[in-house]
């Protein structure tokens, strides 16, 4: 009777319910996992991006997920990485993933994985955020939102054949060439150094908090690229926009039309 006494203070606990919860993640992770192995990545149209993207998200269909469940699918993708042509069938695979999303908001890992994903942020709308890094062509044909990268990413940040059309990508390390190439709208903003940015880039913005190296703004049409740090040529065949460099300036290319300063102010202008 004193034992019965001294623990009625305390209610049943409600094991049901959270058991059943738990029971509907892992059928969640379960679900996900199958469409994944039926996403039969094509390597022979493999630059034909829009076309394996919708196999992805055909093969998504009326799937019903978290962005909770996203995180945790994140960290299971590692069992994955050595499978033939992981890293862009990963990129479009997540991509369609959080576009089709509930959520506007998702964060993800993949700081634990041995091969970089390429191909990330493909049309995004939704506000991501990397724990870890990326590899090549990450945000390409990007309409809003955000991506923040908390690591190194390879080349190519807003490119593509659809360049980046708004938005702002953040990317907390260094960062490969080709960054913006050919975007139109959005910024994108690195904090690391970068080899090479702005060619053929039509719109937007571009801010390099490191160093650049060379053809900075190569065939530039529009927009803007400035530069904390030092470059080492700027311009080669500008045809427009604006390039701000607060450190030093190697060479300066032929440039054909836009402007160019050094420190604030204004060195070329044709």
């Amino acid at each position: 009777m004193a034992a019965s006494k001294r623990f009625g203070m305390y209610k049943k606990e409600e094991k049901k319910e959270v058991r059943e919860a738990d029971v509907n993640e892992e059928r969640t992770l379960k679900r996900l996992k199958e469409a994944w192995t039926g996403f039969d990545y094509d390597r022979t149209v493999r630059c034909i991006v829009q076309i394996e993207y919708e196999k992805a998200l055909s093969l998504i269909g009326n799937l019903d997920y978290s962005a909770h469940d996203l995180e945790r699918f994140s960290i299971i993708l590692a069992d994955f990485q050595n499978e033939s042509m992981f890293s862009e069938k990963a990129g479009l695979f997540l991509s369609a993933l959080i576009n089709s999303g509930r959520d506007m908001d998702f964060k993800l890992f993949t700081r634990h994985l041995d091969v970089r994903i390429d191909q990330f942020g493909g049309d995004n709308t939704k506000n991501i955020t990397i724990i870890g890094g990326l590899g090549f062509r990450v945000g390409y044909g990007m309409k809003r939102g955000s991506i923040v990268i908390e690591g190194d990413v390879g080349g190519g940040v807003g490119t593509g054949v659809k360049g980046m059309e708004g938005g702002i990508i953040i990317v907390k390390g260094n960062a490969l060439g080709a960054v913006g190439m050919c975007m139109k709208g959005g910024k994108i903003i690195v904090e690391g150094n970068v080899s090479d940015s702005g060619e053929g880039m039509e719109g937007g913005e571009i801010i390099i908090k490191g160093n650049v190296g060379e053809k900075v703004g190569e065939f530039m049409k529009d927009g803007i690229v400035i530069i904390h740090g030092n470059a080492e040529s700027v311009g080669y065949k500008m045809e427009g926009g604006e390039i701000h460099v607060e450190g030093e300036i190697g060479k300066i290319g032929n440039v054909i039309h836009g402007k160019i300063f050094h420190r604030g102010k204004l060195i070329v202008d044709k």
